[in-house]
C-alpha cells in the first residue's frame, strides 16, 4: 500500500489525520469516509470511495463473523513510513491459542479473497484473553 506521496510535506501531517474509533459497532462507512479524506492528504493510492466502502463491509462482517463480540476499527499510519496508511480492525478473543490462530489464518483467507489487490490496507489486531 505504500506509495511516494505527491506532497511529501503532507505526509507529515498524515499521523494528525488518523482517527481512533475504537467502538463496539463502529460505522463501517464513516471509517471509510475518514479513511479516504485521510489518504486524499497523503496523495496514496486507494480504492475508489464506493469500493473502499463495500470492501470495509465485507471486512467488518467476516470479522464480526470470526471474532464476535466488541470490534473497534483504527485508521493507522506507520510512523516510520508515513505514506503507510491502513485500517486496523481491533477485536478480542477467548479460547485456545490454537483456536485463535486458527480464526485469525481464517481471516486472512478471507481477506484476501475479498481484497487480494490492496495487500496491506486491512491489518488485524488480536487481545487474546
Amino acid at each position: 500500500m505504500s506509495t511516494v506521496p505527491r506532497n511529501s510535506s503532507d505526509a507529515a501531517h498524515a499521523e494528525a489525520q488518523a482517527t481512533v474509533l475504537p467502538v463496539a459497532r463502529p460505522d463501517v462507512d464513516e471509517v471509510a469516509l475518514q479513511f479516504d479524506a485521510a489518504a486524499e492528504s497523503v496523495g496514496i493510492e486507494r480504492p475508489a470511495p464506493v469500493e473502499l466502502r463495500q470492501l470495509c463491509r465485507q471486512v467488518a462482517a467476516f470479522t464480526r463473523e470470526l471474532f464476535p463480540g466488541e470490534m473497534a476499527i483504527e485508521i493507522r499510519v506507520d510512523p516510520e513510513i508515513r505514506d503507510d496508511l491502513y485500517l486496523v480492525f481491533e477485536v478480542a478473543a477467548a479460547g485456545g491459542v490454537d483456536d485463535i490462530v486458527a480464526r485469525d489464518e481464517k481471516w486472512h483467507r478471507r481477506l484476501r479473497s475479498v481484497a487480494r489487490q490492496w495487500p496491506g490496507l486491512f491489518r488485524l489486531s488480536i487481545d487474546a484473553r
